[in-house]
């Protein structure tokens, strides 16, 4: 992403869920904000899972399997907690302090379910190679049922990886005489 050719700015560089793996985000979005006319924007947003596990507190599965995919990323060096991170990246990188919200779906229906279930399976080779207690969860084959059935019995909702959005615009430079991009 470093190398990325450019000879016209763009007005918007969007990331969604990169950064996380990346060893020097700084650094990244510095070389990408090169990229960006002045006065353009620079948008990111990126996962936190502390609001997931403290609303999945009540739910023993939706708590068990969302604690194996926070382990499952902290083993692979890739940093969930990326989203409240952003607003430290984006000073970091030289950036104004960015403008930031954070949504967490909430939901119990058979499809938001299954949701965690794909990030489970996706991450299932990693557990498996960091030799995370899968055992946990039980029939992995029924965890979709199960956490919508825990969910059900509960008569409540359950969260959903929480995403953080963060943007600023690229500064203009304070030298120009007209303060309006070129």
């Amino acid at each position: 992403m470093r190398e990325i050719p450019s000879v016209e700015p763009f007005d918007a560089v969007v990331g969604r869920l990169i950064l996380m793996y990346l060893p020097d985000p700084a650094g990244v979005l510095r070389s990408l904000c090169r990229l960006v006319r002045r006065g353009g924007v620079l948008a990111f947003q990126e996962p936190s899972w502390l609001p997931v596990l403290a609303l999945s507190a009540g739910l023993p599965l939706w708590s068990a399997c969302s604690s194996l995919i926070v382990e499952a990323f902290q083993c692979s060096g890739v940093d969930a907690e990326m989203g409240p991170a952003l607003y430290g990246i984006f000073l970091a990188a030289g950036l104004p302090a960015p403008t930031m919200h954070m949504d967490v779906l909430l939901g119990s229906e058979p499809d938001f379910a299954r949701g965690i279930h794909d990030i489970l399976c996706s991450l299932r080779p990693q557990m498996e190679r960091f030799k995370l207690k899968l055992a946990t969860l039980g029939d992995f084959d029924t965890v979709p049922a199960r956490l919508h059935a825990e969910a059900a019995a509960s008569k409540s909702v359950a969260p959903f990886v929480a995403v953080v959005g963060a943007w600023c615009r690229k500064p203009y430079d304070p030298d120009e005489k007209t303060g309006m991009p070129s």
